[in-house]
């Protein structure tokens, strides 16, 4: 399967947008596979009444910046999709780094 990187080189897809809206298959999730120990998903969290955060991270800022890239694909905003991509990555060098 592609990184998110080498989709956003081309047209965004019904099937990117599918994988984006799962926690699994998402830009966060891709870092979760490769980091699982690092970027830790929680159980499923209800939250008025939706459970939105199944199987998401239990980062705070992880579950915003991946409710946020699926946001900036779903407008076909590459651009703010890859700079998105950038600062998950530094929030997941943050993480490692307070992991020691």
């Amino acid at each position: 399967m592609k990184t998110w990187r080498e989709r956003l080189e081309g047209e965004i897809t019904a099937a990117d947008l599918k994988d984006a809206s799962c926690w699994e298959t998402c830009a966060v999730g891709e870092k979760h596979a490769a980091l699982p120990e690092v970027v830790i998903y929680g159980d499923p969290i209800p939250e008025g009444g939706y459970q939105w955060r199944i199987g998401g991270p239990v980062d705070p800022a992880l579950l915003d910046l991946g409710t946020d890239f699926y946001a900036a694909l779903s407008r076909s905003a590459r651009w703010q999709a890859r700079e998105l991509l950038d600062q998950i990555d530094d929030r997941v060098d943050q993480l490692k780094r307070e992991r020691g």
